[in-house]
């Protein structure tokens, strides 16, 4: 049977939604870092704080830097924010535990929820933190110098705050988007077949996009320039370039992620390494050394982000497990960072196909007296049912209690190929979420408008699977997870 994958969305550097038709509303990734080990990372200009890392800071899921402040979410859907906060920037609004997406602007700060309304903090002097009333499917946001940005579970883009430069105003005929990015006064979108459109100010050519640029797979947007990852896994750039910031260095090599600052540009190769060229009067393109692999990083206005996952080579041949894994993904089959070689214990399940699938029916999965995780649940869902438009949909809960949304908004009532959803569910949640008996039922519910008629051939399997132990593969004592 044909299916569709779902990419599992990693660290980001801008707003970017999943490129494929199921959205997985509370996809996340953890990384593995054992005490002492601080994973976090920046530089750059720090005369308010922005690079000074909250010390013992754990359990990030995503990084966003601003103007002169940075803000991290955490595995719980909290915040946490530092650096200038002279217009409570770095305040992170209290009582926040469902974020599942951030940015930061200048001197604000946005946060998408699970519910799919965004909250808005900082700076509110051209309404960028006037969050739209009617917006309640949000999955992606992004800042700029004075306006916001939001995704759409649908592919739809939203736009707010200052428009002097016809930047909130959305051009017509712009369809469904994957990916957005907010810069100093433009905006940026990336549709499903890789295409870029750029609006609003264009003074330095940052709002024009080249026309060979072909397709991409990944877009950022700085004070007056734009960057995105082709096809060939190569930087392109265009806008103000007084500072290089549009000239890549040579040698690049398999692009995976890309961040524009103020005025430098920050990229990241797969084997982790990070270049940065542009502006670097306050060190921000200066990359500190011995800071490999990188996993994530983020562009501020004069200061980076880096996301570092703790280098380990667990059988000893002299290449880190990271370049292992990179080489030969089959390597780390559950794909959490770790040679599976190091793995000494898992738990692995598998509920029967259900079909047909829809409104009233259920799959369910029962783990009797489960053993605690050291490292993320793994759940993957192949589904094909009517899940045409925003009313159909599926709940994932763990113990009666819902953990995640799976959406085909704008997609077929029925599709021809399966498609596949893979989630990463904290340890610590499911942890906490078992029954005095330790056990852990998993159940997918459809919406009352998932339709067997529309989709009679309908059917979906769930699969769990976690690692109950790991190797201390660089020999401090520790557990990796």
């Amino acid at each position: 049977m044909s299916r569709t994958p779902l990419t599992r969305i990693s660290l980001p550097t801008a707003a970017r939604a999943l490129p494929s038709a199921v959205f997985c509303a509370a996809l996340s990734i953890t990384l593995s870092t054992s005490a002492g080990f601080e994973p976090v990372t920046g530089w750059g200009l720090n005369t308010s704080g922005q690079t000074t890392i909250p010390v013992g800071l754990r359990n990030v899921r995503q990084m966003a830097a601003g103007g002169a402040f940075s803000v991290v979410r955490l595995a719980d859907g909290s915040l946490r924010c530092w650096g200038d906060d002279a217009l409570g920037q770095a305040t992170a609004p209290a009582g926040v535990t469902t974020a599942v997406w951030i940015a930061a602007g200048a001197n604000h700060g946005l946060a998408a929820l699970a519910n799919g309304t965004v909250v808005c903090w900082g700076d509110n002097s051209s309404t960028q933190c006037d969050e739209p009333v009617d917006l309640s499917t949000a999955v992606t946001v992004s800042g700029g110098n004075l306006h916001s940005m939001a995704l759409t579970s649908a592919g739809g883009v939203r736009c707010w705050g200052d428009d002097t430069a016809g930047q909130v105003t959305l051009p017509l005929g712009l369809g469904v988007s994957e990916e957005i990015a907010a810069g100093g006064s433009h905006s940026v979108a990336r549709k499903a077949d890789g295409t870029v459109t750029c609006w609003g100010l264009n003074d330095d050519g940052q709002s024009t996009v080249p026309g060979d640029l072909g397709a991409t797979s990944a877009i950022s947007a700085g004070a007056a320039h734009t960057v995105a990852i082709n096809s060939l896994g190569e930087v392109r750039c265009w806008g103000l370039n007084a500072s290089g910031q549009c000239v890549p260095p040579g040698g690049l090599v398999d692009i995976i992620a890309i961040s524009a600052g103020g005025a430098n540009t920050v990229a990241l190769e797969r084997d982790g390494t990070v270049v940065a060229w542009g502006d670097d009067a306050d060190g921000q393109s200066t990359v500190p050394p011995a800071l490999e692999p990188v996993v994530a990083i983020a562009a501020g206005q004069n200061h980076v982000l880096a996301f570092r996952a703790e280098p380990t080579d667990c059988d000893e041949n002299g290449t880190l497990d990271e370049i292992e894994i990179r080489d030969d993904p089959s390597l780390d089959c559950n794909d959490d960072g770790i040679l599976d070689s190091c793995v000494e214990a898992a738990v692995s399940q598998f509920a029967d196909e259900v079909s047909p699938f829809g409104a009233g029916d259920t799959i369910s999965l029962t783990i009797t007296d489960s053993p605690h995780p050291m490292l993320p649940v793994e759940i993957e869902i192949e589904v094909r049912a009517d899940l045409g438009s925003s009313i159909e949909y599926l709940v994932l809960s763990l113990n009666d209690v819902d953990i995640d949304y799976i959406f085909n908004a704008g997609g077929q009532d029925c599709p021809e190929t399966s498609q596949i959803c893979k989630l990463s569910y904290p340890a610590e949640d499911y942890i906490a979420l078992l029954t005095e008996a330790g056990d852990a039922v998993f159940e997918i519910r459809a919406s009352n408008f998932v339709s067997t008629v529309e989709c009679p051939n309908s059917f979906i399997t769930l699969d769990v699977s976690f690692r109950t132990d790991s190797a201390d593969c660089n020999g401090n004592g520790l557990p990796d997870s």
